[in-house]
């Protein structure tokens, strides 16, 4: 539980942070303006990899019964 908490969290802080993101890959996607539209999905796909592995390592740390090897 304390997993699934934490990622939603990281996703509310995102998107927080990123607020125009969304009208931006909407106007890129009408204008066909495909390297912006790439950029944001690497950059989603970037921050998804990250957050797994963060949460990864922090639940091997909280939880004793997670033996990291």
């Amino acid at each position: 539980m304390l997993v699934g908490g934490l990622r939603i969290w990281l996703v509310v802080g995102l998107s927080e942070v990123l607020v125009g993101l969304g009208l931006t890959v909407v106007q890129a996607i009408q204008n066909q303006n495909l390297p912006v539209v790439q950029g944001i999905v690497i950059l989603a796909a970037m921050f998804v990899v990250v957050a797994n592995i963060a949460v990864d390592a922090l639940y091997a740390v909280l939880d004793p019964r997670v033996r990291v090897s």
